[in-house]
Order: C-alpha cells, then sequence, then structure tokens
C-alpha cells in the first residue's frame, strides 16, 4: 500500500531535499513508514536535509527522538539538518530540543525560503565582524 502521509522532494537550485509530512498527526501505526521516508531523505544526494512538520498539529515523542537521530546522521555525513515545526509542536521542539541541538525554524516560512548555506554562513560571519 502506498505511504500517502509523506512526500520527498528534492529541489537541486537549492541543493534542498525536503521530507514533507501531509496530515496533521502521525499516529505509531505509521511509525516504520515515517522511518523509510526519513532513510529515503538522509539517501538524497543534497547537502541540505528538511524534515517538514509544519502541518502538524501534535507529535509523540519518538518522532522527534527520530528527529534527533536523523540531525546527528546527517551532521555525521557533513550535511545541514532543518525541522520545520509550526504551532504547538513547534513550541515542543524548542522547549524540547532548543536550538543548540537542532536547527528548528517555527517561524512557518516554507523550505524555499530557507537560508541557503552561503546566506547562513555570510550572516552567522557578520556578526562577528568589528565596526
Amino acid at each position: 500500500m502506498p505511504v500517502t502521509f509523506l512526500t520527498i522532494n528534492e529541489v537541486p537550485e537549492r541543493d534542498m531535499a525536503v521530507l514533507e509530512v501531509l496530515h496533521d498527526s502521525i499516529q505509531m501505526s505509521e511509525w516504520d513508514d515515517f522511518v523509510k521516508g526519513c532513510a529515503r531523505l538522509m539517501a538524497c544526494e543534497q547537502s541540505h536535509l528538511v524534515l517538514d512538520l509544519r502541518r502538524l498539529e501534535r507529535v509523540l515523542s519518538v518522532f522527534i527522538g527520530e528527529s534527533v537521530r536523523l540531525n546527528s546522521e546527517a551532521v555525521n555525513r557533513g550535511k545541514r539538518f532543518t525541522v520545520l515545526a509550526a504551532g504547538q509542536v513547534g513550541e515542543v521542539f524548542k522547549m524540547l530540543l532548543g536550538s543548540d541541538l537542532l536547527e528548528i525554524v517555527t517561524d512557518g516560512k516554507p523550505p524555499e525560503e530557507l537560508e541557503s548555506p552561503e546566506e547562513r554562513r555570510a550572516r552567522r560571519s557578520s556578526r562577528w565582524k568589528l565596526k
């Protein structure tokens, strides 16, 4: 049976791959499909991997744990990993993980509007320039 609650989009011009959850919740019965989708995301060639959870209205802790595991695996492979979350799900991610452990974007922007690696480096390096 095909998985209908996940989709992967590769955006080569942004060097980005996005795994998007299409429903407002994920059930434990969908765990295996979610893990397989995450493995497909990790197998993408792009250097920036995004887990888009903006449609979720609630999230179970095992899915948060899988996000942390994905982040660790991405970093070990030299990739950038970002979680997009909104509303209460975004607040839960921020409260439990903070921005030090995981890059979490909760402003509702779509993946296409995320900073590119070059933009991110330029912004970060400009903070340290003496004026």
